[in-house]
């Protein structure tokens, strides 16, 4: 057992100093760095505030959603006009990432493809804050971190260039309510689909997107093929236009499978376009997480989230992410028709949504 590696082991305890992740590690740090802080930090009054996402330690997937949304509520409830970020580059060739980060995460996604979508799903999110976030910027390690830093106020609020402090990538428990604080669709991106939905003759038809997860990591929180492809059929013989998102890592690999529906390839690769497609249907359909993201923190959308809690065998989906949360419940945020269910995504179940939800 890894418990029992001493490398391990010693690694383990000097990167919970170094990036706290346990109660005690980060009351312990916390509290150092307030001290800190205190003695010698001198901010002047500035117009922004700077908010640091250190890729070493952040996911580069779609939870930087959660990220942006917490720095609007910091911008909404303080005299700040904007934000800018900062990116840290991953290290891959440190220490801690070569002795404790996730080796099967890390062969299937591998560093091209965490590059590819820091690229393609983390800066182009930033066109959905409209002029919320000022600008970014991307360093090489957090030493080039410029001194002037100090004279900032910083998000996380707790953040010190001697320790690794997450940024946190879950939505805060005290925001109620999402407006002035979306994300949204930029209105090029609109015009696009707009013009996309004319060209294909959909623009008059309402439109249901499912969305399929189709990976080699975490399989079980996958969509079950077979039971999403009866529902499609079915919408299809309600009247729907149904357009299939696959995955971007296997963007046609569905294909013969959903071969009598409209699949939208381009919005595998594009998130502008795929934001944009999802306010403009009628209703939205999707595995649990990842590119849920753009919908759960959206106003402009309807959307149904299966598999929305504990998966039994998932990497994620654990019992202990998930041990706050009651069966079924929707984010306090949501609107009315933002539904997460926690049910299995077979055919059965998926009607019971449309039923329940959707059906017109």
């Amino acid at each position: 057992m890894k418990f029992l590696n001493f490398k391990w082991l010693f690694f383990r305890i000097f990167n919970e100093f170094k990036s706290p992740s346990t109660y005690f590690g980060k009351r312990v740090v916390f509290l150092f760095i307030y001290f800190l802080d205190f003695f010698l930090k001198n901010k002047n009054k500035n117009n922004y505030f700077i908010a640091i996402y250190d890729l070493n330690f952040n996911p580069i997937t779609f939870n930087f959603v959660e990220f942006i949304i917490n720095c609007n509520f910091k911008l909404k409830n303080s005299k700040f006009t904007g934000y800018k970020i900062i990116f840290i580059k991953k290290n891959y060739g440190s220490f801690s990432h070569r002795i404790l980060s996730d080796k099967n995460y890390n062969t299937l996604v591998n560093q091209e493809s965490q590059l590819w979508r820091f690229n393609n799903i983390i800066l182009p999110l930033l066109l959905c804050v409209e002029d919320k976030c000022i600008g970014y910027e991307v360093l090489q390690n957090k030493n080039k971190i410029n001194e002037n830093l100090n004279k900032f106020e910083l998000y996380p609020d707790n953040y010190n260039i001697n320790f690794d402090i997450r940024s946190e990538t879950t939505v805060l428990p005290e925001i109620s309510s999402l407006q002035e604080i979306s994300i949204k669709a930029p209105s090029q991106g609109k015009k696009y689909i707009k013009e996309f939905l004319l060209k294909k003759n959909l623009s008059n038809r309402k439109i249901i997107t499912l969305t399929i997860r189709h990976q080699d990591f975490d399989t079980p929180r996958n969509s079950i093929l077979s039971e999403w492809l009866k529902f499609a059929q079915f919408l299809k013989k309600q009247n729907f236009s149904v357009i299939i998102i696959p995955d971007t890592d296997k963007a046609w690999e569905i294909d013969n499978l959903f071969n009598e529906f409209e699949i939208f390839h381009e919005g595998s690769f594009n998130v502008l376009l795929l934001i944009s497609l999802f306010e403009e249907a009628f209703f939205n359909y999707f595995p649990p997480g990842g590119v849920v993201a753009l919908c759960n923190f959206n106003l402009n959308t309807n959307y149904i989230e299966m598999k929305a809690g504990y998966i039994k065998d998932s990497i994620v989906n654990t019992k202990k992410a998930f041990k706050t949360e009651e069966i079924n419940q929707n984010y306090k945020f949501a609107k009315q028709n933002q539904i997460r269910i926690c049910e299995e995504d077979n055919y059965e179940n998926l009607l019971i949504t449309f039923e329940n939800y959707v059906k017109l």
